[in-house]
């Protein structure tokens, strides 16, 4: 049901670092990550049904995501999940940030949020650098989020288990390192904060001062030669063949590489998008009233293929890493899985894993640029 975690300006190097697992049915028409036609400065996956997206960017620094708020719909029917067009299209509360114009936090406000089922929602303007966030299941209004980590799946902001531990492993994976524990919320999406304070979403890193340095409760560049990841139990992505072999030969390397402006790749895809780990036997499972054996599937960031209903299988479907420097570069590497006809046994269709990579220099949008020619800072 999708897990999103992403670091905010407390890199040296790095403004956004943002990795995104997208879990859907199988049989579900979706297109891969590219420019569309119709919006040519949007980078973006594409449902195919009802054209939204579930995560974009344009290359005017703009950005957004979304994530299901995981609930049934039917109390009779609790292993059922939300395919109904009976209220709007999510998808389309980030396309129509990616191609608006109103500030991050605006437009959230300006949502009519109870017409909608359950959701997340991310919206940020890099250049602007404001980044805002939304739930119509969560009990704050929209609101900034300072710099600093943080993780969505299908609860709130910063919930759940896989959360946490992924933000851990996305933190060793870049050499950076926790300092305290602010925003250590392992509420399990069913009940809501009960005080004013624990209900603002608060990262699990406190504001670093947007160039790395350390401070007291925020983090700090790991020193030199960081963990192997796979001695964190990281799993291997089931997508990868190799993967196994990766993560018993190799460590993140992230943190000095990354302070270069090369990001170690593989081991973010590996040890902290293909993290297979479940919920344990005597851990805190998020109990969501899709069952429990549902539940359990579903508690780690790359959900293993399983029939969510008989002949309907379910799954991540695709592993997205965003990367934007300070420099203004902009990288974008995506996994996803693409059925191909008459390859499999029998003749049949088989599902195959297949990588893209974009990259582009963030440029003002039209309007920003029109000021500054206005006001002189650059050349027609």
């Amino acid at each position: 049901m999708c897990t999103s975690l992403f670091i905010y300006d407390i890199h040296p190097a790095l403004l956004l670092l943002l990795t995104f697992n997208r879990d859907e049915f199988f049989d579900r028409p979706t297109q891969p990550a590219h420019f569309w036609p119709d919006e040519p400065f949007v980078l973006a996956g594409r449902d195919a049904l009802r054209k939204g997206t579930w995560l974009g960017l344009t290359k005017h620094g703009r950005f957004s995501l979304l994530t299901n708020y995981r609930e049934p719909i039917n109390a009779a029917d609790p292993g059922k999940f939300e395919q109904t067009t009976a209220a709007p299209s999510r998808g389309a509360l980030t396309t129509d940030f990616l191609t608006g114009s109103s500030s991050p936090l605006e437009y959230l406000q300006a949502l009519p949020h109870q017409d909608y089922f359950g959701f997340n929602l991310l919206a940020g303007d890099l250049r602007q650098q404001q980044l805002a966030y939304v739930s119509n299941r969560g009990p704050t209004e929209p609101q900034l989020l300072p710099p600093g980590c943080y993780g969505i799946s299908n609860g709130l902001l910063q919930q759940w288990p896989k959360v946490q531990k992924g933000l851990a492993t996305l933190l060793q994976c870049l050499g950076l390192q926790p300092q305290g524990n602010n925003g250590n919320n392992n509420n399990n999406g069913t009940s809501q904060p009960e005080s004013e304070s624990q209900s603002q979403p608060q990262s699990e890193c406190a504001a670093a001062n947007g160039n790395g340095a350390s401070s007291s409760s925020g983090v700090r560049l790991a020193d030199p030669g960081a963990e192997d990841c796979a001695a964190m139990g990281c799993a291997a992505a089931a997508a990868e063949p190799d993967a196994a072999a990766a993560a018993a030969a190799g460590s993140c390397g992230g943190g000095s590489s990354s302070n270069s402006g090369v990001l170690p790749w593989d081991a973010l895809f590996h040890h902290v998008m293909g993290d297979t780990r479940k919920v344990g036997a005597g851990e805190e499972l998020p109990l969501t009233g899709v069952g429990e054996e549902t539940d359990r599937k579903l508690s780690s960031i790359f959900v293993e293929p399983f029939d969510m209903q008989p002949g309907v299988q379910y799954g991540t479907r695709s592993q997205t890493i965003i990367a934007v420097w300070r420099d203004g570069r902009v990288e974008q590497r995506e996994r996803y899985i693409e059925k191909e006809e008459g390859h499999g046994q029998g003749g049949k269709h088989k599902w195959v894993w297949k990588e893209a990579k974009h990259s582009f220099h963030m440029t003002p949008a039209p309007q920003q640029q029109q000021q500054q020619l206005d006001a002189g800072l650059c050349s027609a």
